[in-house]
């Protein structure tokens, strides 16, 4: 998996080729499972945590990004 996306399935489950493929003839709609929170609150925190560790994780790839330009501007005259 993607480190970007390592932060985006807590709250729901992790989709997979073979079970796409069990809800094509799902007709009862019996395969939705979810990743079950104790409560609201508990849920509204998991999903404020994976909001935050996505921001945290983009501006550590923005910080890399700059500090690559700075690199390459440095080694050009």
């Amino acid at each position: 998996m993607d480190k970007s996306m390592s932060h985006a399935f807590k709250l729901f489950a992790f989709p997979t080729f073979f079970g796409g493929m069990a809800r094509a003839i799902d007709l009862g709609s019996t395969l939705n499972i979810y990743n079950e929170s104790a409560n609201v609150a508990a849920a509204d925190g998991k999903a404020l945590s994976s909001d935050w560790h996505q921001v945290g994780d983009d501006i550590i790839w923005a910080m890399e990004q700059q500090h690559e330009r700075e690199d390459t501007e440095q080694i050009e005259p």
